[in-house]
C-alpha cells in the first residue's frame, strides 16, 4: 500500500509510538485509544512499524494480514478479522506507531493501552 494520508476538516493526525521491549503484544488496534484531556477516545486509523511504515486499518481488506519486519529484529502483523475487528500482533524489541485523527482543538492526555493502563502523553 502507498499513499498519503490526511486529516478531515477541523482535524489533525496525532502519531504515537511505543517501543515494546521484552514485551511481545497481541490486542485488538482499537483497544490502544488515545483519550483527550475531555476523556473522548479514539482509535487508531492506521497502524504500522514506526512513522514511515503506517498504512490505514479501513484499507485492509477482511481475512488479510500485513506483516512487517522491522530492522531491529521485531515484527509486525495486523490483520483484520471482520469489518469492526483488527488484531495488532508485534514480538518483543518493535516499535508500534498508531495514528489516530482527533479535532484539531483537543488536547490529548493519555493513552490506554490493552490492559487497561494508560500511558501519559507529554505535549
Amino acid at each position: 500500500m502507498s499513499g498519503t494520508i490526511e486529516p478531515r476538516a477541523g482535524s489533525l493526525l496525532q502519531l504515537i509510538e511505543i517501543a515494546l521491549g521484552d514485551t511481545d503484544v497481541e490486542a485488538e488496534a482499537a483497544t490502544f485509544q488515545l483519550v483527550t484531556a475531555d476523556d473522548i477516545r479514539y482509535a487508531p486509523i492506521a497502524v504500522g512499524g514506526g512513522a514511515q511504515l503506517l498504512f490505514p486499518l479501513d484499507r485492509l481488506p477482511i481475512g488479510h494480514e500485513m506483516t512487517q519486519i522491522l530492522p531491529v529484529d521485531g515484527i509486525i502483523a495486523v490483520t483484520r478479522n471482520s469489518a469492526t475487528t483488527v488484531t495488532v500482533e508485534a514480538t518483543s524489541m518493535a516499535t508500534l506507531a498508531f495514528l489516530y485523527e482527533v479535532p484539531r482543538d483537543a488536547t490529548v492526555k493519555t493513552l490506554t493501552l490493552p490492559d487497561g493502563s494508560a500511558l501519559a502523553l507529554d505535549k
